[in-house]
């Protein structure tokens, strides 16, 4: 018998079995069907091996997945493995999100060092194979997709991007403005959410704690680019309108602000603002944070 189908067996009595009998007898047997391709001497030696010698590296790979986990998705985590507590005290909520970890490698097992696919598997597991969270509180879902956001914004390829110069502008001209250069960057990061994701963020990384009831509808719009000095990832709010029309600008393509400044004008509802220059400033001050969080940037 080839060395691979023994190391697969092992693999799957580390990653993909639960525990099995612990009796002698029992657990020869079990492990006979459960890999009937192996035979009689590699069963017998693989039943030898204490069932709690392979619960160690499960537990040290499954510890170090959910750790991963918490990196990634440190809201999410918290919010799941609060609500598991709070149906089943007996157990802590580290606990919970141990057996949560488990419970989504049965569903999508996580096959490659990658932290990205990581995070897919995660947030696909939440929205596809519990709903029963997703019910007790919807926003899960997209808190989910959030920081899935997140991580996909930090890890994404450079682009020949560069910060744009705020502090150039008060000394141009409305022209030359709106003739500036500007690209959306492709790992920009565009969605809505059910409620205010970026109040419950601010709250989260005051005291690392989580509200005492889950936030209420409100629908939301938010934008995820890099810092242009730290690199660092960076939310921008916005109101609808300006989501309607950042949205519909190309990726990583250069455009002029002025492409922008029109689609902006013609997502706003009539009677929006008094003038013209009103208009224009408000549009700035949008412009002006989008820089700042990268979600704008200028050509290289």
């Amino acid at each position: 018998m080839a060395l691979n189908d023994i190391l697969s067996a092992m693999r799957v009595l580390i990653l993909d079995a639960d525990d099995g009998p612990v009796e002698a007898g029992a657990r020869r047997e079990w492990i006979g069907r459960k890999f009937p391709g192996l035979t009689s001497d590699e069963a017998d030696d693989l039943a030898n091996v204490p069932a709690e010698r392979f619960g160690v590296y499960t537990e040290t790979i499954f510890a170090g997945e959910r750790s991963m986990l918490r990196w990634a998705f440190p809201m999410s985590m918290a919010v799941i493995g609060r609500m598991l507590h709070e149906r089943d005290p007996s157990q802590s909520a580290g606990h919970h999100e141990y057996d949560f970890v488990r419970a989504m490698h049965r569903h999508g097992p996580w096959r490659s060092h990658s932290v990205r696919d990581l995070a897919r598997c995660f947030q696909s597991y939440v929205v596809d194979g519990r709903q029963d969270l997703v019910e007790a509180w919807p926003g899960l879902a997209d808190l989910a997709a959030f920081e899935l956001a997140e991580v996909g914004v930090f890890y994404a390829t450079d682009e020949p991007v560069v910060g744009l110069r705020l502090q150039d502008w008060a000394s141009i001209s409305v022209e030359a403005l709106l003739m500036m250069p500007i690209v959306v960057p492709a790992y920009v990061v565009m969605m809505s959410c059910r409620f205010d994701v970026l109040a419950f963020r601010e709250a989260w990384q005051d005291d690392g704690m989580l509200p005492a009831s889950w936030p209420a509808d409100a629908r939301t719009f938010v934008a995820c680019g890099r810092e242009p000095e730290s690199l660092r990832c960076r939310w921008a709010g916005m109101d609808a309108a300006s989501f309607t029309a950042l949205s519909a600008m190309p990726r990583g393509d250069v455009m002029a602000i002025n492409d922008l400044a029109q689609a902006w004008l013609g997502a706003q509802s009539e009677g929006a603002f008094a003038d013209e220059s009103a208009a224009f400033g408000a549009f700035c001050e949008r412009l002006a944070e989008w820089a700042r969080c990268g979600v704008l940037m200028g050509p290289a």
